[in-house]
């Protein structure tokens, strides 16, 4: 890839990483009324912004390596030649096998709570009685969310951005009420293109 540009991996054009710029995830366009509804059009089926929060070996030598509760299979080779560890700040993307296809370490330290994430994926679980939904390994707390649209209901299967903090490793993405804070974050609703 030779850039990550427009917010994270809103575009993602060439060959070879070269460059990364803004934050967030996703290529979408439009909005509507409770979560933004936007179109997905990326090759890839789920990303995330955010810390390694494991690099696991396993015994045949492949590699996973989990960001934001999102476990993507890799080789060492891919881990080693980034110099990448647990705690590191990272865009990674991959298919729908779980297959790593981008990493792309951030060149910033992260800062549990103050650092941006980010992630793109199908929601798996939903519980609207205490406002959290589930992507992948990743719990996200939507609660404040429903501050703007307290009709919104979360579907199993339903692709999502979802853009916030982490206040605690490994813990629950918060995102905040306040649509016109930048550090607010997000919870929008995507369509496959």
């Amino acid at each position: 890839l030779r850039s990550i540009s427009g917010g994270g991996l809103r575009s993602i054009t060439g060959g070879g990483l070269r460059s990364s710029t803004g934050s967030g995830l996703g290529s979408a366009d439009g909005t509507a009324a409770g979560p933004e509804v936007g179109t997905w059009t990326s090759a890839f089926d789920s990303a995330a912004m955010g810390p390694i929060e494991n690099i696991r070996t396993a015994d045949d030598g492949s590699v996973a390596v989990t960001v934001l509760g999102q476990q993507f299979a890799t080789t060492p080779d891919a881990v080693a030649e980034n110099s990448l560890g647990v705690g590191d700040y990272v865009v990674v993307a991959g298919d729908a096998k779980g297959t790593l296809l981008v990493l792309y370490a951030l060149g910033d330290q992260y800062i549990p709570g103050s650092s941006p994430v980010s992630v793109v994926g199908q929601i798996s679980s939903a519980d609207s009685s205490v406002g959290t939904l589930s992507i992948g390994g990743a719990t996200v707390d939507y609660s404040a969310h429903l501050a703007l649209d307290p009709t919104y209901l979360p579907e199993s299967g339903q692709l999502v951005e979802v853009r916030g903090v982490q206040p605690l490793p490994g813990g629950a993405v918060i995102i905040g009420s306040n649509a016109a804070a930048s550090d607010a974050g997000t919870l929008r609703a995507l369509d496959r293109l």
